[in-house]
């Protein structure tokens, strides 16, 4: 009973082997080997859609889903708000993509093996369009090849609402997760899932270390697998973690523009950015997921929804004033109507704000406030939300390293599936609760309020809870 053999769109045989060790010299003996198996969907001309993950565009009528195929034969999508009957139809309008391991910038992940790169399939990407807001619409996809369709299973999504200070909106937030067993990553997927399938929710963001595949190929495939279930009930908004980006040479590769062939990326003096993708460099991540255009990518980017404002920055990239993305996240900040979404959330995988006693790490995060600490109190920013650290962390209202009413709030929440921490604290003035215990955030935001709930996956508890009032 094999319970994790992924469908890689690939043809698998079994081996069975005895152990004939003797005399400290350790041999196993092939007994016996089984017939070929081939998985559905792993024929390009019997493609099946695998992986579903949605998101949003930054247009309000629309909403994407992307799946993985065998096959580079266009995408569609039938939908309509009614399961039994899809009426609205969309097509692809831009090329699947793929990667191969000469894509990424170093080893391993450059190196074709069993445990390493294996082939990623194509990536397909359909907009819905069209849709009438705050709408439940049913949809399903698939790749159609020599007249012949194969389509996923019917799946279920919330369109966006219109925007206004007047709408409620709820989503889910985590940073950090991985594809461990529970009850860690697994346990993660499990009760998001519970959650998704509520219908209580619009979006869940995830911001950094997303697979933790590290150059394995079948990692990203089982990351896809676990996150399914709920990616396709709402959209999946991702940003850049060290462990996608950071790497160490063949910046050339790096698709998002800021490496060379003699220059890995942002690699300031004071940081501690080594090569912690071991040489993916967001390729995979690149391809595998898809966010509004506004920015660069997925590497920064925000949008719209309802009453909230989300900013989604990397920092992993340069964020000193005056670099290209602090320059983006400035002009992005100032160009909000808070009359319209009064809600500003900024994300990024690193947080300004922790106290846990990692010192390289903290550094890090004193150049972060150092740069965005003016912009978040300038524009009144609300929330800030962060991963990096394995825990649970709240401060009080922080600028500049002090507590004072009306600055914005900052969580770390990168707990959601990789090792938790297990170190002191420093004595700090702004830190209010912290915990080490594996579990991720709802928030709920409505025209005077929004809070936030820090949920434990071992038992679905509350452990820490918050309440902010609308500034606008």
């Amino acid at each position: 009973y094999f319970s994790g053999l992924l469908n890689m769109r690939c043809t698998y045989f079994f081996r069975y082997y005895q152990d004939v060790s003797s005399a400290g010299e350790t041999t196993y003996r092939l007994v016996a080997q089984s017939n070929n198996v081939t998985v559905r969907g792993a024929s390009t001309a019997d493609p099946y859609p695998q992986y579903g993950r949605l998101s949003v565009t930054g247009v309000t009528d629309e909403m994407a889903v992307t799946w993985t195929s065998a096959t580079h034969k266009p995408g569609k999508v039938a939908y309509g708000t009614s399961a039994d009957k899809l009426s609205m139809h969309a097509v692809a309008t831009t090329k699947p993509t793929t990667y191969s391991a000469s894509d990424m910038c170093n080893s391993p992940a450059t190196e074709i093996a069993q445990q390493q790169w294996r082939p990623a399939g194509w990536q397909h990407t359909v907009v819905m369009h069209s849709l009438q807001p705050s709408v439940r619409y049913y949809y399903r996809y698939g790749n159609e090849v020599n007249g012949k369709t194969n389509w996923s299973p019917v799946k279920n999504f919330l369109s966006n609402p219109k925007l206004g200070p007047d709408q409620t909106v709820n989503f889910l937030a985590y940073g950090d997760m991985g594809t461990y067993v529970a009850p860690r990553s697994v346990e993660t997927a499990t009760m998001c899932t519970v959650e998704a399938e509520s219908q209580k929710y619009n979006f869940l963001l995830h911001f950094g270390d997303i697979a933790y595949a590290w150059g394995h190929g079948y990692i990203w495939e089982r990351f896809h697998y676990l996150i399914e279930p709920y990616a396709t009930l709402l959209p999946y908004m991702v940003s850049i973690g060290n462990h996608e980006y950071d790497y160490t040479s063949g910046g050339q590769n790096d698709p998002s523009g800021a490496g060379t062939a003699s220059v890995p990326g942002f690699k300031p003096s004071w940081g501690n950015y080594g090569d912690d993708s071991l040489g993916e460099c967001a390729v995979p991540m690149y391809h595998r997921f898809k966010t509004p255009q506004n920015g660069n990518s997925l590497f920064w980017y925000s949008f719209n929804y309802g009453n909230i404002h989300v900013v989604q920055f990397s920092t992993e990239h340069d964020f000193t004033k005056g670099s290209k993305q602090w320059n983006w996240i400035k002009q992005d900040l100032q160009s909000v109507n808070r009359t319209v979404t009064p809600w500003v959330i900024v994300t990024g995988h690193r947080p300004a704000y922790n106290s846990e006693d990692y010192h390289s790490d903290y550094v890090v995060g004193q150049h972060i406030r150092t740069a965005l600490d003016p912009l978040c109190w300038q524009f009144q920013v609300d929330l800030f939300l962060a991963g990096h650290y394995h825990s649970w962390e709240r401060t009080c209202h922080v600028y500049n390293g002090e507590c004072i009413h009306n600055a914005t709030q900052h969580i770390t929440i990168g707990a959601a599936g990789q090792t938790l921490d297990d170190v002191k604290y420093l004595n700090v003035p702004w830190k209010i609760y912290g915990e080490f215990a594996y579990g991720y955030m709802r928030v709920f935001a409505n025209r005077t309020h929004l809070s936030g709930e820090y949920v434990v996956t071992a038992t679905g508890d509350i452990h820490d809870e918050f309440m902010l009032k609308a500034k606008f």
